[in-house]
């Protein structure tokens, strides 16, 4: 309607029952009204050019007034040199002053000079000027040297010498300012003259410009009306056009909708057919007694069934408080290296994508004891998101221990901690069959030990003090990675044997490693003064009846009597071991 209006306004404006010279007079009233639209506009563009061509001009006449103040000043300082004769306090701050205001001088001439370079006549004369004022002080310069010199004994003579030295820089100084003022007044004044000048020349070509082509501008816009019309006629046919193809959209949308609300009641039924099949599956997740949970990337629980609340004691409304790693017991070792040792298997899990099992004690503030379950942890992804999803199963006694008598095998295990913990559980899982499981973790917690010992001192070479380095530092493990990663202790392997009968476990471990002096941490009274090197040492030799290393240090046998059987097979695994402490003594 509005666009109409327009068509209207114009076509009775340019009317073709109007005169041309009706016509040309609207033009020209339409083009003097641009025309003093940009005469303001340049006015206004004079005027802030003027503004700031005075602005200069101001802050030149001041720079050479400052010039004329600090030349004062200077010669002020001269006088009181002269007068103030050999107080040296008194004589320094003059000096000083003398000095300073000297080289602001320069720095005004200098300034004035950048500023006045197109006029060569001011340019000299201010250069003829600071060659003036560094001569006159290089004089005076001089003449207070040499009153130094003399202790001030002839500054009688020197104010008589240089009396009215400086009235020569000062008149010219002043000449100086009255010719830049009067350069800057004739300045602003031929700027102001160009600037109008040249806005009169632009109202002159416009005002031509109009009149000489404010005809043909008419008659073009004339035929525009016509070609308009023209336009307006096609744009109604195509509406009209667009009109029915808009109500053929209608019934299609017509028979879409229909289409859709066929689809809304097919996935209203998928919905319940999911539905039911989402409680059978809540059923079966809340319904059994393992723990399934799910973890976020910092290891803290998001979401797990009820089982966690009847086996672990942990609120359902606070699982997101708790962090899996920390529910990670130790009651004999360091719990705190066991945790950030799982840490490393599940960040390394967590990159690889690969599914991570072992054997752990979980223990929360409600539980009386650590109970020990097997977790399953799996790093899945589900509609372009990771997601951890992990089950955690109670141990309990396998199938077969009542039919278990006597077991014999060997392992051989790589320099990794985390295998030293899932070996351990493995090779004590029997013994339940003939002692309680209190007993039988605490032997699987001293097998560790030395197992973790055969690959930290022994495969991998790291000493105590090395080791304790790199604990209090926060670095111990990028420091086991670069062992485990060296070229000469990469390929070792740690081989664990055992026997377990009704009478007895035993145990052989033997690394790859140069071994060590055990005799003083067999040594009682040696141990009690190095408790903190023999830790391991020391809980091995109170769990187990017998802890016995070759001569080399790289061997040891633990034996633990479950009977009053005689030693033969215990024997039959200790003759390596015998055989080699003879020839190694021997030789």
């Amino acid at each position: 309607m509005r666009a109409n209006r327009v068509f209207v306004l114009l076509k009775s404006f340019f009317s073709p029952s109007r005169s041309e010279a009706y016509i040309l007079i609207r033009v020209g009233l339409s083009s003097f009204f641009a025309i003093f639209i940009l005469n303001s506009i340049i006015a206004i563009y004079s005027i802030f050019g003027i503004s700031s061509q005075l602005s200069e001009n101001i802050a030149g006449v001041s720079m050479a007034r400052n010039a004329q103040v600090v030349l004062q000043e200077q010669v002020m300082a001269w006088q009181n040199i002269l007068f103030t004769g050999n107080k040296f306090t008194e004589f320094q701050s003059n000096y000083h002053k003398f000095s300073k205001k000297s080289d602001e001088v320069q720095d005004f001439l200098f300034n004035l000079r950048l500023q006045y370079s197109d006029d060569n006549n001011i340019s000299e004369q201010l250069l003829r000027l600071s060659i003036l004022h560094k001569e006159m002080t290089s004089i005076l310069s001089r003449h207070i040297s040499e009153m130094e010199e003399n202790n001030f004994s002839n500054t009688y003579m020197k104010a008589i010498l240089t009396k009215g030295m400086e009235s020569n820089v000062l008149d010219a100084l002043n000449d100086m300012v009255v010719k830049i003022e009067e350069f800057s007044h004739k300045n602003s004044i031929h700027l102001m003259m160009r600037y109008m000048l040249f806005s009169f020349s632009i109202s002159l070509f416009f005002l031509a410009f109009v009149i000489i082509y404010g005809k043909e501008i008419g008659r073009r816009l004339i035929k525009t009306n016509a070609i308009l019309e023209t336009l307006v006629q096609e744009r109604t046919k195509e509406y009209v056009e667009a009109n029915l193809s808009l109500q053929n959209e209608i019934k299609e949308h017509k028979l879409t909708q229909e289409k859709l609300l066929s689809s809304k009641l097919e996935v209203e039924e998928k919905n319940k057919l999911l539905s039911i099949s989402e409680r059978k599956y809540r059923h079966i997740v809340e319904g059994t007694s393992e723990i399934i949970f799910t973890l976020d990337e910092n290891w803290f629980f998001k979401s797990a069934n009820d089982a966690i609340k009847t086996e672990l004691k942990i609120n359902p409304d606070y699982l997101s408080s708790y962090c899996f790693v920390d529910l990670i017991c130790d009651e004999i070792t360091d719990t705190a290296l066991m945790r950030k040792i799982l840490i490393e298997k599940l960040e390394e899990a967590k990159r690889e994508k690969k599914i991570l099992k072992f054997n752990a004690l979980l223990k929360t503030p409600n539980l009386i004891e650590p109970v020990e379950y097997k977790i399953k942890i799996e790093f899945i992804e589900i509609e372009g998101e990771s997601e951890i999803i992990g089950k955690a199963s109670k141990v309990s006694d396998s199938k077969f221990l009542d039919a278990f008598i006597s077991e014999k095998c060997e392992y051989m295990i790589r320099n990794l901690l985390f295998e030293a913990d899932s070996i351990s559980h493995r090779i004590t899982d029997n013994l339940q069959k003939y002692m309680d499981k209190s007993e039988v973790n605490l032997i699987r917690i001293g097998l560790r030990e030395i197992i973790i010992n055969s690959i930290e001192h022994g495969n991998l070479n790291i000493t105590f003090e090395e080791k304790s380095e790199a604990i209090m530092n926060d670095r111990y493990f990028s420091f086991l990675n670069q062992r485990q990663n060296h070229p000469e202790y990469k390929d070792r392997r740690v081989r664990i044997e055992y026997l377990i009968s009704p009478t007895k476990a035993v145990y052989k471990i033997t690394d790859q490693g140069k071994g060590f002096n055990h005799k003083k941490y067999m040594n009682n009274e040696l141990l009690k003064d190095n408790l903190a090197h023999g830790r391991g040492i020391a809980m091995v030799r109170n769990i187990f009846d017998e802890v016995r290393y070759n001569f080399r240090g790289n061997q040891v046998l633990l034996v633990k009597y479950l009977g009053d059987d005689d030693l033969k097979q215990v024997n039959d695994i200790s003759d390596s071991i015998q055989e080699e402490q003879v020839n190694a003594e021997v030789s």
